[in-house]
């Protein structure tokens, strides 16, 4: 008996050594502070797009983030008074939603939201930068829903998430779940940046690594935007991130920003964490005058801008009276009290900027006024109006650049939001006879104010594009609609289509250079020096030497002197 006992006994040791030996070969997830290290440190695969506009627009994105933008800021808390909404800055949402990566453990225990989810990019094999994208959709709010429907911690839509195996129904919606929807954001993230391959007409590799910087912008935008529209910049620009934002930010705001808000919230984010969370990390005993600031830098974006100078005023006071006591060193009161007094000087700055009236302030006053009284199209309108007259009317200079372009940005805010929640309204259908083939043409004006088609012959969808087409001098909507069409019988249908395109052109005689108007359309690229195949392929019915000069004005090239080389993209008409 004691023989069997023993040997039942030394058989669970064996099990639990066992086991106890498995466990130790895990790994540990990092601790916080050791994913902030690989979050912020200089040796990133994802680096933010170069050139001018991007580093300048990362800055004011970052700006915005820190809660340092206070123009932008004063907008936006104004707007949200006379609409009587509840304002919370962009900074502390931001900071809200960090705290929640940092500290929620709903279905990930004992590790948090933001060590689960450096657990499943490493799993998956992709950057955990993308954690940026995260709290720049959602500031890591599970339920928060957009006005396109769009909802929980990834922003997915409904059809999208259950592309994805998320559950989307009456009883359970997935993409509220931490786990299961960064399982299903880096699974549609990953298809994102393989799609870029297939742009270039080349086969993923095996074994991807995911580690091209160029990819992932292209990803990043197509996650925003669909991969459909993206994609035709990314044969226009040869797969060069740099020129995308500056060249969309007049036909879609909000893709434009995209990628740089997410660098803006990683400059804002490095900055509370190593220099306000950490900021006293090395005094030994906090003084009041810390807590004071410590407590203000944190909730800034909650005060007014009377209530913020008062603050500092009072904490510059808090330093002065701990200085004459010995608990801080001169130069470490000195140079605090510099930062303080360079945000009074720049609230100060903002708020007497605020008292200046223009023209311009003044329609927008009045449209604030009685905008719930107006159509969702003469909201439009008004609105179109007050931003231009902030762009064109000289009086408005007595404003700093900073109140402008803040001015702007809540306009196109609003705008976006307008055209969101009132989709039915801009959209139009079309149907062309031609002939004995009948051409259907589904147009729709998508929330950010571009124009989508759906080009059908005879049942089957065309590979089409809505595209921006810049009018030049000597320019009749005649020769723009003969140069957009393949068949010189079916130039009515273009010319037709570009009218429904543009319902804001009311006389099509009166149309000036530079105006930019939608167009239909298809870019592709140039595979051979001879251009005779392509110009057969898209102007079946047009001359040669007419079908050449009609491809070259349509990208803005010269006829007889500039040339069409191999690799260029270049825009051909779809109506053929």
């Amino acid at each position: 008996m004691m023989n069997k006992y023993f040997t039942l006994l030394l058989a669970v040791s064996i099990v639990l050594m066992f086991f106890s030996v498995l466990k130790g070969t895990e790994q540990e997830c990092p601790s916080h502070d050791e994913l902030y290290l690989k979050l912020f440190s200089n040796s990133q695969i994802i680096e933010p797009p170069g050139n001018d506009y991007n580093e300048n627009m990362i800055e004011k994105w970052g700006k915005r983030y820190k809660g340092e933008d206070i123009e932008w800021e004063l907008k936006f808390r104004e707007l949200a008074r006379k609409k009587g909404r509840e304002y919370r800055s962009l900074h502390q949402r931001l900071i809200d939603g960090w705290n929640r990566l940092n500290t929620d453990t709903s279905h990930t225990k004992p590790n948090t939201h933001l060590q689960m989810i450096y657990e499943q990019t490493q799993k998956h094999g992709v950057p955990f930068d993308i954690v940026f994208l995260a709290l720049t959709e959602s500031h890591w709010h599970g339920t928060v829903k957009s006005r396109s429907g769009a909802r929980g911690y990834w922003q997915f839509i409904r059809s999208t998430a259950r592309r994805y195996g998320l559950k989307v129904n009456r009883n359970i919606d997935e993409r509220t779940h931490p786990v299961k929807s960064t399982i299903a954001a880096i699974k549609f993230l990953k298809d994102l940046y393989e799609l870029t391959y297939s742009w270039e007409g080349k086969k993923v590799p095996d074994n991807c690594s995911f580690d091209d910087s160029n990819r992932w912008m292209w990803a990043f935008w197509s996650y925003n935007r669909g991969p459909g529209k993206v994609k035709i910049y990314f044969k226009k620009f040869k797969g060069d991130p740099e020129e995308y934002a500056e060249h969309i930010k007049r036909i879609n705001i909000e893709n434009s920003n995209y990628v740089n808000k997410i660098f803006g919230v990683k400059t804002a984010l490095k900055s509370y964490v190593y220099d306000e969370q950490k900021l006293f990390a090395g005094i030994s005993e906090k003084t009041e005058a810390d807590r004071l600031f410590e407590n203000y830098a944190g909730k800034r974006g909650d005060f007014s801008m009377e209530d913020r100078i008062q603050r500092l005023d009072a904490i510059k006071k808090a330093y002065g009276d701990e200085l004459k006591t010995g608990k801080h060193t001169i130069d470490y009161v000195n140079n605090t009290v510099q930062m303080i007094d360079k945000e009074i000087d720049s609230i100060k700055v903002t708020v007497q900027d605020e008292k200046i009236k223009t023209n311009a302030d003044k329609m927008y006053e009045d449209y604030v006024k009685v905008g719930k009284t107006l159509s969702p199209q003469e909201r439009l309108q008004q609105l179109e109006k007050i931003r231009e007259s902030y762009l064109s009317d000289p009086e408005n200079k007595k404003h700093g650049s900073d109140y402008v372009q803040a001015t702007l940005d809540v306009i196109d805010d609003e705008m976006g939001g307008i055209k969101e929640e009132n989709k039915e309204l801009f959209s139009k259908k079309n149907t062309y006879e031609i002939k004995d083939q009948k051409l259907n043409v589904d147009v729709s004006i998508s929330a950010e104010g571009e124009s989508e088609a759906t080009v059908q012959y005879n049942g089957e969808i065309v590979d089409a594009d809505i595209v921006t087409y810049r009018i030049l001098y000597g320019d009749k909507m005649n020769d723009i609609a003969k140069r957009l069409s393949g068949d010189v019988n079916k130039v009515h249908i273009v010319k037709d289509m570009i009218i429904n395109l543009n319902p804001e052109i009311k006389n099509l005689n009166r149309i000036y250079v530079n105006q930019e108007i939608k167009v239909p359309g298809k870019y592709i690229e140039v595979e051979d020096e001879n251009l005779d195949q392509i110009l057969k392929q898209y102007y079946p019915r047009v001359p040669i030497g007419d079908a050449e000069y009609y491809v070259k004005y349509l990208n803005n090239k010269t006829p007889g002197k500039d040339l069409i080389t191999k690799g260029e993209v270049i825009l051909v008409p779809v109506i053929r």
